[in-house]
């Protein structure tokens, strides 16, 4: 098992939730957490309660990525990891979905996945048996429910685009790994528009879900493997979600 000190770890959406959860976990273990989020309040109490450096940036827009993206990296001269955690979450039906909420779904969780990779490689391909994490999601692999269809896609998408760059990093020995969690206690459902799916929603977490750190541990775990180990695809769920 190998040890995380001193490693460079880019982190998107590492200000709340999940992301801060893996922030806090990496600097634990002794790495440095570069922590990549929207500029503000919260990405500042991120990094003074990681250490890390920050990484001010809004996914919607590829330029500004790509430009943090470059001064980080210039700034620590390369990444050992990069974990693909930011996302967001929108629940409708087809029927009762608007298509600047859908667009604002696929911008982050898909198009925003493929900016923060695209600007991160040449920085990742510089070190040493380098891995790259995407945060996916059990509704990636099943819909549970009908309002879950769109943001379901946009998680088989981050698996298939996981399955690609596989294959397009062997050479380079980058290791890519997809961690796909179950129900999660986050600040996601802050995203939803209608209070009573949102309601039950969060009722649904609180219940049956994760914690965040739970998943943070997952990745943490990946991140240690040896380097000859090439972790795939991570699943986890609660023991108080039905499994289906």
């Amino acid at each position: 098992m190998r040890t995380l000190n001193g490693r460079r770890v880019l982190v998107t959406g590492a200000s709340a939730g999940i992301g801060l959860a893996i922030a806090e976990a990496l600097s634990t273990a002794g790495a440095v957490p570069l922590l990549l989020a929207r500029p503000g309040a919260r990405l500042a109490d991120a990094v003074a309660r990681t250490g890390g450096l920050p990484v001010p940036a809004d996914l919607r827009s590829a330029s500004a990525t790509a430009e943090a993206i470059s001064e980080i990296g210039a700034q620590v001269g390369a990444f050992d990891a990069l974990v693909n955690n930011a996302g967001i979450i929108r629940l409708d039906t087809v029927a009762d979905g608007e298509r600047e909420q859908w667009q604002e779904l696929l911008d982050v969780n898909v198009l925003g996945l493929l900016d923060v990779t695209r600007a991160a490689l040449p920085f990742l391909t510089r070190g040493e048996a380098s891995q790259i994490i995407n945060i996916s999601s059990l509704a990636g692999q099943r819909v549970r429910h009908a309002a879950q269809s769109v943001y379901a896609a946009s998680k088989a998408a981050v698996d298939r685009i996981s399955s690609g760059l596989r294959l397009e990093l062997a050479a380079a020995g980058v290791r890519v790994t997809t961690v796909s969690p179950g129900f999660t206690l986050t600040n996601e459902g802050a995203g939803i528009t209608q209070p009573e799916l949102r309601k039950r929603i969060a009722e649904g977490q609180r219940q049956k879900g994760l914690r965040a750190a739970d998943v943070a541990d997952q990745v943490v775990q990946v991140l240690v493997a040896p380097a000859h180990v090439h972790v795939l695809e991570v699943s986890l769920q609660s023991i108080n979600q039905e499994y289906s």
